[in-house]
């Protein structure tokens, strides 16, 4: 018979605060540039046992036939991801593939695999170092940004618009409460969880017009902007603006009307212009302009 397979937890699971980081050495303030070359992995493989793999395989192949499920790759890939969106590594930091199979405990294919998916989202690129060519966090590519923010606004704007003609007192009142989650992280000064409640009320947005896949789909187009965004939450603060941006938002779909929600997304949306604007005055090494959107790998 068959030896069961073993379960693997793949939750998202919230990162480290940056203090603890900072605290233990594994990050630097802004503007000093990461130079850890052998980190822990942020949530995950600091805690992940190695799991032996059962006698056989629960469809009953032998053990050294290929199992199609890349549960390591895909764990390393989320939590590196997830890592590098939060800022928890910094654009420019080395990533070390001997190093980071060590600390996952995985096989080097498997983090190689995963770099090589974060690649090509352009997260991850190739420095040049003493003449030959070492793996890093990318930096910001600026030219990837307008196009980006296009097109989050072109579906966010929809969104507004279905949820102002469709939203019930029920949904309005659990828009709210998402905002109450995120004002309690601003007084927390939680940059994390207030980016996580963030999240959560666009997410909310979607299900409350109709279309919880439009969600999905500005998740995979915004990756580039959530980098700037948290960037912009580090080195200038603005949990409190972004608030408020919400509160009128909700105000217009609660008043049902599609038009001034719209508009209210639109002006939220582009405000991230002005933020990548000082940024790249503040910590100008954090971005790049490439000859081409896809020339970082």
């Amino acid at each position: 018979m068959a030896a069961s397979w073993p379960s693997i937890d793949l939750a998202m699971v919230r990162p480290r605060p940056a203090s603890e980081r900072l605290a233990d050495g594994k990050a630097g303030p802004i503007g000093t540039g990461p130079t850890d070359m052998n980190p822990t992995p942020s949530r995950h493989a600091a805690s992940t046992e190695t799991v032996a793999e059962p006698a056989a395989y629960p469809d009953g192949r032998e053990t050294d036939a290929p199992w199609p499920w890349q549960a390591d790759t895909q764990l390393i890939y989320r939590d590196l991801r997830n890592a590098i969106l939060s800022l928890h590594r910094r654009p420019g930091e080395i990533l070390d593939e001997r190093s980071l199979a060590e600390a996952y405990g995985a096989t080097r294919p498997k983090v190689r695999q995963a770099i090589n998916r974060l690649s090509d989202e352009q997260l991850v690129e190739r420095q040049p170092h003493h003449r030959r060519m070492r793996l890093g966090v990318a930096r910001i590519p600026l030219r990837a940004l307008p196009e980006a923010g296009e097109m989050r606004k072109a579906l966010e704007t929809r969104v507004v618009r279905y949820a102002a003609r469709r939203a019930t007192a029920d949904q309005i009142a659990r828009l709210r409460a998402a905002i109450e989650r995120q004002r309690v992280c601003e007084t927390a000064g939680d940059i994390d969880g207030f980016h996580a409640a963030d999240e959560a009320f666009h997410a909310l947005l979607s299900e409350v017009a109709g279309y919880p896949g439009f969600w999905t789909t500005v998740g995979r187009v915004k990756a580039q902007l959530d980098r700037c965004r948290r960037l912009g939450l580090l080195v200038f603060g603005g949990m409190g603006p972004v608030i408020v941006e919400h509160e009128a938002i909700v105000a217009a779909i609660a008043a049902h009307d599609p038009d001034r929600a719209a508009a209210l997304m639109a002006s939220h949306l582009d405000g991230v212009s002005g933020t990548i604007t000082k940024l790249r005055s503040e910590v100008p090494r954090y971005f790049y302009e490439p000859e081409n959107p896809h020339s970082s790998r």
